[in-house]
């Protein structure tokens, strides 16, 4: 890390004098990644297992891969509007009503180049200098060191909620909150969530909720969202991202939803940082919608744990339809009794992800013998 105060370099002018060269002090005050740190070194090591990135082992699915394909060779690959393709807004609204109940316009929805970025556009958005914002902990670096980018002074928290009231004061901006945790994996009740709802709606402060891991759940399919219980939408962001639900942390893609005017302004900060993410990514998602022989939706694989082995019986495959798409297909691995062990959760993308084509077709014999 460059301290604040070390100088950078120096650059001759043409009157003969030197100038010293720094970096900003908002960027210089944020420490290195110990993320960057380890896959910098693992670089140098030909044959290490990175383990850093936190992703799963297994593959994209090959429909999104086709997909991305016949999106490139369909044309895909110029500007498009910043928010997203109006399209992919929808289609993201539309799962966000079928999941979680809750309302939202393709103008309330904003596409960016993973979660990353949509974290970061709404911090730009709410804090500037001599703003603070109140972190619940332990919590991934990103929120703190935007803050610290854009000015503001971060609040690390742990989860209490007269703790957290009295970490707010009238420079406090935003509370920012993530659920399901990483790195804990704590899982907020819907009490909770009630209860820091109605601490910003005191305090007049947005509320940033990272849901990127709704579906990483050990005892429920899937994770409360804010968005469920909120009735205000300029008090609250909801950031999400398709990185690991579908096992394409590499492609980036994910999306922000709040009030029309928060969607605005996050908009107005990303055009002049990466104008749009990548046209053909965005692009997978509007082909898939549109062709039900794709079946893209969620494939939860459960697994029962015994001996510390992950053993199962069978797959229960339980066809269940999706307003205004195609079916959602749930796997659960269960024991000899029928009963679920121990659930635990990877993500599997189209109809179970599998690893191999005979462990493939096994599942699409099963399903046709099912419906």
């Amino acid at each position: 890390m460059i301290e604040p105060d070390v100088p950078i370099g120096k650059v001759g002018w043409a009157d003969g004098n030197t100038r010293e060269v720094r970096h900003s002090t908002k960027l210089t005050a944020v420490p290195e990644s110990p993320l960057v740190q380890i896959a910098t070194l693992a670089e140098s090591m030909p044959g290490s297992i990175e383990l850093c990135y936190g992703e799963s082992d297994l593959p994209t699915p090959a429909f999104i891969i086709n997909a991305a394909n016949l999106a490139a060779l369909g044309g895909h690959t110029f500007y498009t509007h910043t928010a997203g393709y109006r399209e992919l807004r929808q289609a993201i609204a539309d799962k966000v009503a079928d999941l979680h109940s809750a309302s939202y316009d393709d103008s309330e929805i904003m596409c960016t180049v993973g979660a990353s970025m949509a974290i970061f556009a709404a911090i730009r958005a709410c804090v500037g200098p001599g703003d603070n914002a109140v972190i619940v902990t332990p919590a991934y670096a990103i929120y703190s060191n935007a803050v610290t980018m854009f000015g503001g002074e971060p609040r690390s928290v742990q989860f209490d909620v007269d703790r957290i009231r009295d970490s707010i004061d009238d420079n406090t901006r935003t509370l920012i909150v993530n659920s399901p945790s990483n790195p804990t994996g704590t899982m907020l009740s819907v009490d909770d969530q009630r209860a820091l709802l109605a601490l910003a709606d005191e305090r007049g402060i947005r509320l940033l909720a990272d849901e990127v891991y709704e579906h990483t759940t050990y005892d429920t399919p899937l994770a409360p969202s804010f968005a469920r219980i909120s009735e205000d939408k300029e008090r609250l962001i909801v950031v999400n991202s398709f990185s690991n639900t579908y096992c394409m942390t590499g492609w980036r893609l994910g999306w922000a939803q709040a009030s029309q005017s928060m969607i605005r302004a996050m908009t107005t900060g990303v055009e002049f940082m990466t104008s749009n993410a990548t046209a053909p990514v965005r692009r997978i998602l509007c082909i898939l919608r549109s062709r039900r022989s794709d079946r893209f939706g969620i494939a939860r694989c459960r697994y029962a744990s015994r001996d510390g082995s992950r053993t199962c019986s069978r797959i229960c495959v339980r066809p269940r339809r999706r307003r205004a798409s195609s079916p959602m297909l749930r796997f659960e691995r269960t024991d000899d009794r029928g009963k679920l062990r121990s659930p635990g959760g990877i993500l599997l993308g189209d109809l179970l992800n599998a690893k191999s084509q005979a462990a493939d077709a096994d599942v699409r014999r099963r399903i046709r013998r099912r419906s």
